[in-house]
């Protein structure tokens, strides 16, 4: 049997395939390689201007100029379609972002770097916000992101945008938004005035110099470490970065001269700080603020520009620290009553002692809120002033303009004050005019410089103040030290050791246990968090007077002081050891 031709029976219609030929491909693929192009020089000059301003606007505007001038050559050669241009200039392009970004990274830390471990997702971090606009700002939200995590995002946002839905990631953004400027650190003057902002991701309104970064990193660190100074110590072609918490040092880096001398620098001009005499002291004071939380800085630089030295003094400036008396302070009942007797007195002198940055003037600013400052007239004169306190003239003293404290204290004596506060007795014309304002009806708080409340004595004397002078001016002399508090999270009880024993002249068994440290998260492992301050008080009497004389005894002094009832600091600081609050090694290295 013969089959039918199928193909004869069911009619096909033809069916034309379209060739393409008459689309233009040569025009639309120049068309689409412009454009690319054009996005491409968008989002990379945005990306240089951007991120270029922490190499400074001399160097950002040069970089500016590269990468301008490359794109222009990439565009041209694109519109005069010359073949050669792209091959050309891809290896520029490549080299000069190579060296961007190398010089870029010298400024930033470790953690934020394009040249480092993890460097493509920082490099998709920074690139982002010009990819994705309305994404500007993620980057300040919690920890860093995987690249895969970026992608992901980045394309979502791409998704909510072409179709218009809302979701929780847009409102998370607003909270990111609120928490990058909580996060943010400020830079301020003196008066509060804000004078840079920089956010979590290094970011600012205004140009950044990687001197700046670097300050604000150095100064984020010591907040973080809660330590009490930061200090720059020249040594051969670097200087060593130091921060001291409270009793121990850590070497924080080691930076070149040059970059060290820089971010002294911008410190000063935050400061304030003016003056070039290699021989004088230069002091300044600016202010951050961090998570909502001021602190001030104090800055001393001494020596010449070629070898340096720094000191920064950080004190977190809240109200509650600003309003305290003396019962804060941890003095023993005793000491504090008799402290508040001195200070009562119409005239007299109260002598605060001891090492820098023991809190001196933090005492000394406690017992003048124990006055009434609306019934009597208190001065200060201080170099800086270093808190402001209510209904009080606080007057500070010029020392890069050439004024002295002694010549501001005769000017303030001027003003028949009935209080007057000194910062510091360090010369011996400051001494007598402000020993003479306390015979002639005022009351003279100052600091001086001494180990213990003899040593004191002594040292005034030492300084050629006539022993009449130091007899009848002087009511008390307080000495002071900051040892280090055990953590309340992770202290843990030992057995007392027997000198401890000896020394209060106890029964065996007296004392169940005393404390030492062992480190948790809350203390950073140090088992120590806060201070506890530790005093020594010598109020003047008549038998203390009459020793004093051009060359006195300092054992007959001290032997006179313990029987008026004078308890030195390493008896103080064994009791708060007793207490819990400290241990035996901590008060002996800050007594010695």
């Amino acid at each position: 049997m013969v089959m039918p031709d199928l193909a004869a029976l069911v009619p096909v219609a033809a069916i034309e395939v379209p060739s393409f030929q008459a689309v233009p491909w040569g025009p639309l693929a120049l068309t689409t390689g412009l454009c690319l192009a054009i996005a491409a020089c968008i989002i990379a000059t945005g990306w240089v201007q951007r991120t270029g301003v922490a190499l400074g606007a001399d160097e950002a505007g040069r970089w500016n100029l590269i990468f301008g001038v490359i794109g222009l050559v990439l565009l041209a050669g694109c519109v005069t379609r010359v073949p050669w241009v792209v091959p050309a200039v891809a290896p520029c392009l490549a080299v000069a972002g190579m060296l961007f970004i190398r010089a870029k990274d010298a400024g930033l830390p470790e953690g934020r770097r394009v040249l480092a471990k993890g460097g493509l997702r920082n490099l998709a971090a920074e690139l982002r916000p010009h990819v994705a606009p309305w994404t500007k700002g993620a980057a300040d939200r919690g920890p860093p992101r995987s690249l895969k995590e970026q992608v992901t995002d980045l394309i979502g946002g791409w998704r909510r945008r072409l179709t218009g839905t809302t979701t929780k990631t847009q409102s998370g953004k607003r909270q990111g938004k609120a928490v990058a400027s909580a996060e943010a650190f400020s830079f301020l003057k003196k008066d509060g005035t804000v004078v840079m902002t920089i956010s979590p991701g290094g970011k600012s309104e205004t140009r950044v110099s990687p001197h700046v970064l670097k300050a604000q990193q150095l100064l984020q660190s010591i907040i973080r470490a809660n330590a009490a100074t930061l200090s720059f110590e020249p040594a051969d072609n670097r200087y060593d970065v130091k921060a001291h918490a409270r009793g121990s040092d850590k070497s924080l880096e080691k930076i070149g001269s040059d970059e060290a001398r820089g971010v002294m620098a911008t410190l000063k001009v935050m400061a304030d700080m003016a003056g070039t005499d290699a021989d004088t002291s230069r002091q300044g004071t600016f202010g951050v603020l961090l998570r909502g939380v001021r602190y001030q800085i104090d800055v001393e630089s001494t020596g010449p520009a070629t070898a340096e030295r720094m000191l920064l003094r950080l004190k977190r400036a809240d109200a509650a620290q600003h309003q305290r008396g003396l019962e804060s302070l941890g003095f023993r009942p005793k000491v504090l009553a008799q402290l508040r007797e001195a200070v009562s007195r119409p005239y007299g002198m109260l002598l605060v002692v001891g090492p820098s940055g023991t809190g001196r003037t933090t005492t000394l600013y406690a017992a003048l809120r124990e006055l009434d400052a609306r019934k009597r007239k208190i001065m200060t004169v201080e170099s800086p002033v270093q808190q402001p306190l209510d209904d009080i003239v606080q007057i500070e003293v010029d020392l890069a303009g050439g004024a002295t404290v002694a010549s501001v204290l005769q000017m303030v004596m001027r003003k028949d004050p009935d209080v007057v506060m000194v910062g510091d007795l360090d010369d011996r014309k400051t001494c007598e005019i402000a020993m003479q304002a306390a015979l002639t009806g005022h009351f003279v708080f100052a600091t001086f410089e001494a180990r213990d409340t003899i040593d004191a004595l002594t040292r005034l004397l030492d300084l050629g103040v006539e022993p009449m002078l130091v007899q009848t001016a002087v009511t008390a002399i307080l000495a002071q030290r900051l040892a280090r508090r055990l953590c309340p999270k992770c202290k843990v009880p030992c057995e007392p050791p027997e000198a401890l024993v000896r020394k209060f002249n106890l029964k065996p068994g007296a004392i169940k246990h005393i404390y030492k440290e062992k480190g948790c998260d809350a203390c950073g492992q140090t088992g120590f968090h806060g201070v506890v301050p530790v005093h020594e008080l010598l109020v003047m009497n008549d038998q203390i007077r009459k020793l004093i004389t051009a060359k006195p005894s300092a054992r007959d002094l001290k032997a006179a002081a313990v029987l008026s009832g004078t308890l030195t600091m390493q008896i103080d600081g064994l009791t708060k050891v007793v207490h819990g609050d400290t241990t035996v090694n901590e008060i002996l290295r800050v007594t010695g």
